[in-house]
């Protein structure tokens, strides 16, 4: 049987996961879910340069400006707050 655990992020850290969840990196039902098929190979290049790989990614098409952006900011203030927090002692992650 699965088990909970406690993940400790920052405000922004988690404002940005449910970011991603809003747009659509899982597909199904919480009962059934999975990554979408979209960002599948995403990950699954992600894991191969962790293991030590190289990857290429292109950019086919663009998505919406502000969505990216708004990404690109969620992210950024993440990585901050947490090494913020993480200078001050108290351990936090960054998703």
């Amino acid at each position: 049987m699965a088990k909970t655990a406690q993940f400790t992020t920052t405000e922004a850290g988690e404002a940005r996961f449910k970011r991603l969840m809003e747009l659509g990196v899982f597909e199904g039902v919480p009962k059934a879910m999975a990554l979408s098929t979209e960002c599948r190979p995403l990950i699954e290049a992600l894991h191969h340069v962790l293991a030590g790989g190289k990857v290429s990614v292109t950019v086919e098409s663009e998505g919406a400006v502000s969505v990216f952006e708004d990404l690109q900011d969620k992210l950024a203030k993440s990585v901050e707050e947490a090494n913020s927090l993480n200078a001050a002692g108290t351990l936090v992650a960054s998703p």
